[in-house]
């Protein structure tokens, strides 16, 4: 006979099952998965473990999908949630140092246009300067003894939740000869602050969300 002439009997190996899906109704903000009253859908065993133990989530029973949709349709609670996005882009500004290059020869004053000027060069689109909020003293140039050292600005993202960002100011001249030189990787190591201030703040414990 040939091979395509066997008939074959499929048995299910049951210790090696692929673990079903299951849908969960949030009942509290959780970093990285959701907001009060979202419904997620997760493997059994991970929504058990992480969701369903902790407290952080019910089963998706009737009268938990209609507090899903009650929350949802109460705008009040939607403006104070956060989305996955909106987290991941204030952790990544959190994260980072922002060049802020300022001339060396003109006087300037920073104000927010060169702050958004500079988040664009690195790849930050922000659409406003309203968006963005300097510290309440002026900083103002050329001034060397600025160089590389640091100041924070808050963004301000989609109206709503705000984030205090790292910042240091670099001078540029359009000489070449009057460059300064470039420092590699400045912003892996912490730097003097404008404002000494903002050292005793960077100390002080963070509150809890």
């Amino acid at each position: 006979l040939r091979k395509r002439t066997f008939f074959y009997e499929l048995e299910e190996n049951t210790d090696f099952r692929q673990d079903p899906l299951i849908d969960v109704v949030l009942k509290t903000y959780v970093p990285g998965v959701g907001n009060d009253g979202d419904i997620i859908t997760w493997k059994r065993s991970a929504a058990y473990y992480k969701l369903l133990l902790p407290g952080f989530a019910d089963y998706a029973t009737p009268e938990k999908l209609e507090y899903a949709s009650r929350i949802k349709k109460d705008l009040s609670i939607q403006q104070k949630q956060i989305s996955p996005s909106e987290e991941y882009c204030m952790k990544y500004l959190q994260g980072r140092c922002m060049s802020i290059v300022m001339n060396k020869e003109t006087e300037w004053t920073v104000e927010p246009w060169h702050v958004r000027a500079s988040f664009r060069k690195a790849g930050v689109q922000i659409l406003s300067d309203s968006s963005i909020e300097l510290p309440s003293k002026p900083i103002r140039g050329p001034n060397l003894d600025l160089e590389g050292k640091e100041f924070y600005v808050t963004v301000t993202i989609n109206k709503k939740h705000k984030v205090k960002v790292r910042c240091c100011i670099h001078h540029w001249s359009t000489v070449m000869m009057d460059r300064l030189p470039y420092v590699q990787d400045f912003w892996m190591t912490p730097q003097e602050k404008v404002f000494p201030e903002d050292d005793a703040e960077e100390t002080k414990p963070s509150s809890s969300q």
